[in-house]
C-alpha cells in the first residue's frame, strides 16, 4: 500500500504541474496515454585505476580520470524492457555515481526505484544514480493511465579479459567417439546425446568427471542424427527418432509418447507448456499435449526463412509479464544464421500463445556466424551460443539481434576439438563438452 501511495503522489504532482501551467498561460495541454523510454545517454563518467609508482614499480597509487560516457551507445530493448550497453565500459568505471539523460515519449515523467524503501522517486539528469546493480526505471504516461518499467544495467569490464575459472573436469575417449552431440542437464546429471558407430547413444555423468555409456529399455534403435532432435521440457528429454517421439528422465528409461507421425521432420524447441517441431511441409508446428497432436504456428514472415540445419533453442522467463515464456530459436540455412523468437503468456489478464517473429536488421553488424553444431544457453541475463568455433563463445544481450565473441566466457587455449556442446546445470554452472572428449566446467 505504501508503494501504491507513492506512485499516486507522483502522478498527482505531475498533473498539478500541468494544471498550474494551464491556468497561468491559458494554453491547452493534451495529456498522453503513452509511456516509453526512447533515449538513454550517459554523461561524464569517473574512472579509478591503480597505476605503478615510479619509485617502487608497484601499482599502489589510485588515480582518478574522467571520460565521455555518451560514446557508449545504450540499447533500449522495448520487447524485453531492458536498457544496457553493448560495448563494456572501461575497467575501473565508477558505476555508483552515474549521470544520465533519459528521453521519453510525450515528455513523460521518469522515476527510479529506490531499493532501500521500495519507493519510486523522480529522476533528473543532474541526479547521480548508483548503477552498481541493475536498477528499475518507471516512466509514467502524462494522463496517469499507464506506467512502463525498464531494467537498466551498465556492464563494466573486469580487470581480466577472460574468465580463469574454466577447469578441465574430464578428458575421455568415450565422449571423443561422438561425431556430434547435444548435452543436457537432466535431473541432476549431465547427459550427452551423440552419434557413435552410426547410431545415437546417450552418455551420462553425475559429476562431470566419470562418464558411462547408457543402455536402453526399448528395442528401438535411435538413428544417427536423432541426437539433433533432442529438447528439454520440464524433467523430460524429448527425442524425435524418424517419425516416433520418445521421452526420458534419465537417458535410459524411454517411453513412446505418441503414435508415429510422418508430418514431423525435426524437433527444434520447447517452452514450459509447448513442444515445437519443423514439419515435412516446411511449417513450424506446436504441441500443447506433449506431442499427441500438432498445429501450425503463426509466423510474421515466410516459412522458407526458418532455419533448416544446425538448430538450437533456449527458453527463459519473459520478466515483464507473469507466467510468460521467451523462446529463442536459432539455426542456419546453409549460408547464414536464422533467428526467430516467440513470446507466450500462460497466465495473467491477457494470456496468449503469440506468434513467431523473425529477428532481422539490415543494420546488424554483428550476426551470429554459421554453426553446424549449435548450443544455446540462457545464463546470467545473457544468451550464450557455442558450436563449431572453439574456443570462442558468442553472447547476445538483446535476445538474438546482435552477437559478439565473449571475452568473459572464452574457453582456455588448450580446449581441443572441432565442435562443442554447452549446457547449464541446476546450480547455474556451465559445462562444455568437445568432440575431442574434453569436459570443461566453469566454476561458480
Amino acid at each position: 500500500m505504501k508503494r501504491i501511495f507513492q506512485v499516486l503522489c507522483l502522478l498527482l504532482m505531475a498533473n498539478g504541474v500541468l494544471t498550474s501551467c494551464l491556468e497561468s498561460k491559458e494554453t491547452e495541454v493534451v495529456l498522453s496515454d503513452e509511456a516509453a523510454i526512447t533515449g538513454f545517454t550517459l554523461g561524464t563518467l569517473n574512472r579509478y585505476q591503480y597505476v605503478a609508482s615510479k619509485t617502487t614499480g608497484l601499482k599502489d597509487s589510485l588515480v582518478k580520470s574522467t571520460f565521455t560516457g555518451s560514446v557508449y551507445k545504450m540499447t533500449i530493448d522495448q520487447i524485453g524492457n531492458r536498457i544496457f550497453n553493448h560495448d563494456t565500459l572501461p575497467y575501473g568505471t565508477d558505476l555508483a555515481h552515474v549521470l544520465c539523460t533519459v528521453t521519453t515519449t510525450s515528455s513523460s515523467g521518469v522515476a527510479l526505484l529506490n531499493p532501500a524503501d521500495s519507493l519510486f522517486y523522480w529522476h533528473q539528469s543532474t541526479d547521480s544514480v548508483d548503477f552498481s546493480t541493475p536498477r528499475t526505471m518507471r516512466v509514467f504516461a502524462t494522463d496517469g493511465t499507464y506506467a512502463h518499467d525498464y531494467s537498466v544495467e551498465l556492464i563494466c569490464a573486469d580487470d581480466q579479459t577472460t574468465i580463469t575459472g574454466w577447469e578441465l573436469a574430464a578428458d575421455t575417449t568415450l565422449l571423443a567417439q561422438m561425431q556430434g552431440m547435444r548435452v543436457l542437464s537432466l535431473n541432476d546429471r549431465l547427459v550427452a546425446f551423440g552419434q557413435i558407430d552410426g547410431y545415437t547413444h546417450a552418455v551420462a555423468s553425475a559429476d562431470g568427471q566419470q562418464w558411462q555409456l547408457l543402455g536402453s529399455n526399448i528395442n528401438t534403435v535411435f538413428e544417427a542424427d536423432a541426437w539433433q532432435d533432442v529438447v528439454l521440457k520440464d524433467s523430460f528429454a524429448y527425442m524425435l527418432n524418424n517419425t516416433m517421439l520418445f521421452r526420458t528422465t534419465d537417458g535410459e528409461q524411454w517411453e513412446q509418447v505418441a503414435a508415429p507421425n510422418s508430418e514431423l521432420r525435426h524437433l527444434v524447441a520447447a517452452g514450459t507448456k509447448e513442444l515445437f517441431a519443423l514439419g515435412t511441409d516446411g511449417r513450424l508446428k506446436a504441441s500443447t499435449d506433449d506431442g499427441l497432436t500438432w498445429t501450425d504456428e503463426l509466423l510474421d514472415d515466410d516459412a522458407s526463412l526458418l532455419p533448416t540445419q544446425g538448430i538450437a533453442s533456449t527458453c527463459f522467463a519473459y520478466t515483464p509479464s507473469d507466467s510468460t515464456d521467451y523462446v529463442l530459436l536459432v539455426g542456419n540455412n546453409g549460408t547464414e544464421s536464422c533467428v526467430w523468437h516467440k513470446i507466450s503468456q500462460y497466465g495473467g489478464l491477457y494470456p496468449g500463445r503469440g506468434q513467431w517473429v523473425r529477428t532481422v536488421s539490415t543494420q546488424n553488424a554483428y550476426p551470429l556466424p554459421v554453426q553446424q553444431q549449435l548450443s544455446l544457453v540462457s545464463h546470467n541475463g545473457l544468451v550464450l551460443a557455442a558450436g563449431s568455433t572453439i574456443p570462442t563463445v558468442y553472447q547476445t544481450r538483446d535476445q538474438g539481434i546482435t552477437w559478439k565473441p565473449s571475452g568473459a566466457y572464452r574457453l582456455p587455449a588448450e580446449a581441443a576439438g572441432d565442435r562443442m556442446a554447452m549446457t547449464a546445470d541446476g546450480t547455474g554452472c556451465l559445462w562444455v563438452v568437445t568432440t575431442a572428449g574434453q569436459v570443461w566446467r566453469l566454476k561458480n
